[in-house]
């Protein structure tokens, strides 16, 4: 399973400011299945094993989800640049116009 989200409408992000809770499924979130068989080892001796002796682990690959989680680091770390930024600039162009 991975977890998908995307941008919100305008209209539905005021309705959920608005406290509008009709427009809770709106959110943008979706669970999206991987189709990943799950890993199989032999291990008898262990308490999950079944009756051949085979336990089943998640299908995750472990360097995979830590690629993707660096990347969304990278993204949230260079939105968050853009908005000092944009801050930075509002905040300089309202000097200007007081006339200082």
């Amino acid at each position: 399973m991975r977890v998908l989200a995307r941008a919100l409408a305008p209209q539905a992000f005021g309705s959920l400011v608005e406290g509008d809770v009709s427009a809770m499924p709106a959110l943008g979130v979706t669970v999206e299945p991987q189709g990943v068989a799950p890993r199989t080892a032999h291990e008898p001796g262990h308490p999950f094993a079944d009756a051949k002796g085979f336990v089943r682990y998640p299908g995750v690959d472990p360097a995979n989800e830590m690629v993707t989680l660096m990347a969304a680091m990278r993204s949230y770390e260079a939105n968050l640049a853009a908005l000092g930024t944009a801050r930075t600039l509002a905040l300089r162009a309202l000097d200007i116009g007081r006339g200082t």
